[in-house]
């Protein structure tokens, strides 16, 4: 499942740490070849239809596997219009890069032989691909159960709750 929680354990305040400097986008949706810097804040301007949704869509898809052109399990168009293959790298200023191809799946570079990347990229984040798509997608978290809400900002903020709190 996409964003599926990664039993990562991530410390407190690790979250909004989180820094991609620059993005690369080859064959995803509407782009063939973009390569995009990102300062601490970036803001993505432009007419309709011009790809912006697809960068936002880009960089769910990267850390969780889905977006809101897939399906649940990630099975979607997320290839440019006749392409056998697509990929979006995001570049980490400590740490290397996060890939993710399709075909061929989800690596980062400072863990090249990991059993299972994902981990390895939550560790390192301090999110997993779960919490990524809500912080990309905010009305997901409005559709949430208010438990649900809560135990999620507990979880981003490294405290925990018994099953009763969560109520």
């Amino acid at each position: 499942a996409c964003g599926a929680a990664m039993n990562a354990t991530s410390p407190p305040g690790r979250w909004p740490n989180m820094r991609i400097a620059n993005l690369h986008l080859r064959n995803f949706r509407g782009h063939q070849n973009l390569d995009l810097p990102l300062a601490p804040v970036t803001i993505i301007t432009g007419p309709n239809g011009s790809g912006k949704s697809s960068i936002q869509q880009a960089l769910e898809w990267l850390l969780s596997g889905c977006c809101s052109c897939t399906n649940e399990r990630g099975q979607g168009p997320v290839a440019y219009a006749g392409a056998r293959e697509c990929s979006v790298t995001a570049r980490l200023p400590n740490s290397g890069t996060i890939t993710r191809s399709n075909p061929g799946g989800l690596s980062c570079s400072w863990a090249p032989n990991h059993k299972r990347p994902e981990v390895a990229i939550a560790q390192e984040l301090g999110c997993d691909g779960s919490q990524a798509r809500l912080a990309l997608n905010a009305a997901r978290y409005f559709r949430m159960s208010a438990a649900d809400r809560k135990g999620l900002l507990y979880d981003l903020l490294g405290l925990h709750l018994s099953a009763d709190q969560r109520s």
